[in-house]
């Protein structure tokens, strides 16, 4: 792989790196449209599962997902296709098998989370993994394949191969989040938090390992909007249909309640307004 990767640096390998170890280690051609700054994407492949459950899976360690699927009630797990689409519907947990065999080697963590799409679309997404009780989290040495569980609480949604559902961060096996006092260091030398366009106090970050944001219920940002409402349609959302869709179709505009409270009933899925903003800098990846 030319010249060795410096895994003695804590935090997430930046694109540069990215590029050097997804062939050798993920099993796919590093294209820069599936890279970025502190991530990447991996393609989902061809097989999906649907199960007759909303349950987590937990695959005992040592035990393949296949090899797992085959311990299931007959009738439970139903197989197909997403060469040319596959309609999730809300009430099923669906398993897809990523795109690549991966070989991670050890002193590496890869940790996966949703992509910022996915969150909008009030979907579940987590990744496991062959053998690998974790979710979310592979340690290395591992050698097998990734698999997302996917759930769609609210809409239709239309999944094809090759699109991707979640993105990856590759870490060294050294403290992968910032301690509270290094994150009051770095917040003193460059400001993270604002509102109302102007810095936070530092005194709100002691009691938090990361940086707080709060809902804006009184809509004073944007003339009372407060975010947006599923609606409840079952024409379906496809991921791969980019920019073709009209927000409005899906969902409703969310007004600030009269007295200040908000009730969410079940099934129902909005995207509020935080009313802070956040500045990330150059030399940090955040999550939420």
């Amino acid at each position: 792989m030319g010249n060795q990767l410096n895994l003695c640096v804590p935090g997430a390998l930046p694109d540069r790196e990215l590029e050097r170890i997804i062939e050798p280690w993920f099993g796919i051609e590093p294209s820069r449209a599936r890279i970025q700054p502190a991530s990447f994407d991996l393609p989902l492949g061809e097989r999906i599962i649907r199960l007759e459950t909303r349950e987590s899976i937990r695959v005992p360690e040592g035990i393949s997902i296949d090899e797992y699927l085959r311990t299931l009630p007959k009738g439970s797990v139903h197989e197909g296709k997403m060469s040319s689409g596959y309609r999730v519907v809300p009430g099923f947990t669906y398993l897809i098998p990523l795109e690549c065999r991966v070989s991670i080697p050890e002193g590496v963590i890869v940790r996966s989370s949703p992509k910022s799409t996915q969150g909008r679309l009030g979907t579940y997404v987590r990744m496991i993994g062959d053998g690998c009780p974790n979710i979310d989290e592979i340690t290395g040495p591992f050698d097998g394949r990734l698999w997302v569980q996917y759930e769609s609480h609210v809409f239709h949604v239309n999944v094809t191969s090759g699109v991707a559902l979640n993105q990856l961060r590759v870490f060294s096996q050294h403290p992968a989040s910032v301690e509270r006092e290094a994150l009051l260091q770095a917040f003193h030398e460059e400001p993270m938090l604002f509102r109302d366009g102007q810095q936070m106090d530092l005194s709100r970050l002691h009691a938090y390992e990361g940086l707080p944001l709060t809902i804006d219920l009184e809509g004073a940002q944007f003339d009372g909007i407060i975010g947006f409402r599923a609606k409840h349609t079952p024409d379906p959302i496809d991921v791969a249909a980019k920019g073709k869709l009209d927000s409005g179709d899906f969902f409703d505009i969310g007004t600030a309640p009269r007295d200040g409270k908000l009730v969410i009933e079940p099934g129902e899925f909005f995207i509020l307004y935080t009313r802070e903003g956040v500045f990330v800098p150059r030399s940090f990846a955040m999550e939420m």
